[in-house]
């Protein structure tokens, strides 16, 4: 079963802020260096790898931290 990051935030009680970059500029000031997609926690930059939206690789990243 596919679950999403949403999903994954909502299950473990974290505040989840999703920002969707829409224009060139927005991508050009973004603080991460892939725009494709980036996980921040507390501000502080975490990962670009779009598999942590599933459940298992989201708490192996967290658990790294």
């Amino acid at each position: 079963m596919t679950v999403s990051l949403p999903e994954t935030a909502e299950k473990r009680g974290l505040p989840l802020k999703v920002i969707k970059l829409e224009t060139l500029e927005q991508a050009q000031a973004c603080p991460s260096p892939a725009t494709i997609f980036s996980l921040f926690l507390n501000g502080e930059f975490v990962t670009t790898d779009i598999s942590v939206c599933m459940d298992s690789r989201f708490d192996g990243i967290m658990k790294a931290r």
